[in-house]
């Protein structure tokens, strides 16, 4: 009896958060993949490796930025203190109570090892193909790459223009071309270092949470891919076939994205873990200083 109760109430439970998560992915439009205004700020927990250092400081200006970047419409994040650096073998397993970010120093055997960070967003999609995140973090690979809080330091990777790109995604932005002047370029090189929003990013994020703001209509329709699934779709190669029309779900009802900032020269983007395009990337731009 009292097993059949509880195969009842579960049942009822599933039936209720997907009910909820259809919802709440009816709040967004067609074209979106965000959260929904209910759901900011986005509490970001830092990984202790981090939250005693410039790191810090670093994390916290790249949150603030995007926070400026809609005029202050929209707070995206709030530093919610430090967390045990977590390093889970199944990147799913990031899928936790906690939204942050890792430091690597052991890369996941999932990833690439060419990535420099990587973020990976879990959300539900509506029937027209928006998704609602409902989670996220932002993983570094340390083990691979070093990092500097230092702007002018063209030996290691700027770890702020990392941030601020990574960030970026967190909140459902996708990769800018390389003909626009955007911190969502899809790769950076040693030499540069970008570190403010430029006035496309202002408009793409302004647009992606519906918001009027002073740079509104900077955005020119069509040139530039803003919500990650939109960037998904617009891909030329899509070995799996998953993102035409509706992606794949795990058992839960939700889909996982992730997206690799690469080193080697290609991005690439994945969906419940498998790919469905990638790009290449020039490694080779010139040194970009952007800094506030």
């Amino acid at each position: 009896m009292d097993t059949l109760k509880f195969i009842i109430t579960l049942s009822f439970v599933f039936f209720s958060c997907e009910k909820a998560a259809t919802e709440e992915s009816k709040a967004v439009a067609s074209d979106s993949t965000r959260w929904i205004d209910s759901d900011l700020p986005i509490r970001l927990k830092i990984a202790s490796d981090y939250a005693a250092g410039p790191e810090l400081t670093a994390i916290t200006d790249s949150a603030a930025e995007w926070t400026t970047a809609v005029e202050n419409k929209l707070q995206f994040f709030t530093m919610a203190g430090s967390t045990p650096n977590k390093e889970y073998a199944n990147l799913a397993e990031y899928n936790d109570s906690e939204m942050g970010v890792y430091k690597l120093n052991t890369w996941s055997s999932e990833l690439p090892s060419t990535a420099l960070a990587v973020t990976q967003l879990f959300g539900f999609q509506n029937e027209a193909g928006g998704v609602v995140i409902s989670h996220a973090d932002i993983l570094m690979n340390e083990e691979t790459y070093t990092f500097s809080t230092d702007a002018d330091d063209s030996f290691n990777y700027d770890f702020e223009t990392v941030m601020l790109h990574e960030l970026g995604h967190f909140i459902g932005l996708s990769h800018s071309s390389f003909s626009e002047s955007s911190v969502m370029i899809p790769s950076i090189s040693l030499t540069d270092s970008n570190r403010v929003a430029t006035d496309l990013d202002r408009a793409n994020v302004a647009y992606n949470y519906e918001l009027v703001t002073s740079y509104t209509n900077s955005l020119v329709a069509g040139n530039s891919a803003v919500a990650i699934h939109a960037s998904i779709e617009s891909e030329e190669e899509d070995p799996t076939g998953v993102n035409q029309g509706q992606m794949e779900k795990d058992d839960f009802g939700q889909v996982r994205i992730l997206i690799h900032l690469m080193a080697s020269g290609e991005c690439i983007h994945e969906v419940n873990g498998k790919v469905v395009g990638s790009h290449k990337v020039d490694l080779h731009s010139k040194r970009t200083l952007n800094t506030k």
